[in-house]
């Protein structure tokens, strides 16, 4: 890293510390010379599993390479060593007639936090699980804005963020829905509903949804 940071462009010294902050807790007390191929496809399955990208993943590796690379260690393991497939889930923006469609199908939903779930999901752009473990401490209803928790990157971990009309109006809906809320209680906890259409928490806690 010292004899690279001056050659890097900020961004990329902020990806390969962030690529560094998942391969050290692996690789960090291990020997360069003991670090075998089937290490590395461990190390992608483990990142696999825990919805990492190919392309993150791919990422990291070329990292682990670069350091391998200079201590005369990649020379050895590259004819064993694969880099992931690119993923073909290629994301796509949804049409204003789409969106209207899904909105209107969360609305008849059972589930009562669907359709502000998905609300607050597309007006923030954030990822489901980033917003599933929202907070009532993360939103600021003064100031028109949340903070997000943990994210899946470093560089989203925290981020703030301002809330348009409609998330701040399907935000106060749903804090209604909550009067005795708790800040660490989370913003969509697990429900469960009964014949008659009674909601009740999970085992009686406020649990991510």
């Amino acid at each position: 890293m010292e004899a690279k940071t001056p050659e890097w462009a900020p961004n990329t010294l902020t990806g390969e510390l962030a690529n560094l902050k998942h391969l050290k807790p692996v690789f960090g007390r291990k020997l360069v010379v003991d670090i075998e191929p089937k290490d590395i496809r461990s190390y992608q399955d483990d990142r696999l599993e825990e919805e990492a990208s190919p392309k993150t993943i791919n990422n990291e590796i070329g990292t682990l390479r670069s350091i391998l690379r200079r201590s005369g260690a990649w020379a050895r393991i590259q004819p064993e060593v694969s880099m992931l497939p690119p993923g073909e889930d290629i994301g796509k923006a949804i049409t204003p007639e789409e969106e209207r469609a899904l909105l209107d199908a969360c609305g008849k939903s059972r589930s009562r936090s669907l359709l502000p779930f998905v609300i607050l999901t597309l007006e923030t752009g954030a990822r489901k699980n980033t917003v599933r473990t929202l907070q009532w401490k993360n939103i600021d209803f003064v100031d028109r804005c949340l903070q997000f928790g943990k994210d899946k990157t470093s560089a989203g971990t925290g981020r703030i963020i301002p809330l348009n009309q409609r998330a701040m109006a399907t935000l106060t809906f749903w804090a209604e829905r909550f009067p005795d809320r708790k800040l660490e209680h989370y913003v969509f906890p697990t429900e469960k509903y009964g014949l008659g259409g009674e909601v009740g928490y999970l085992n009686g806690q406020v649990v991510p949804y």
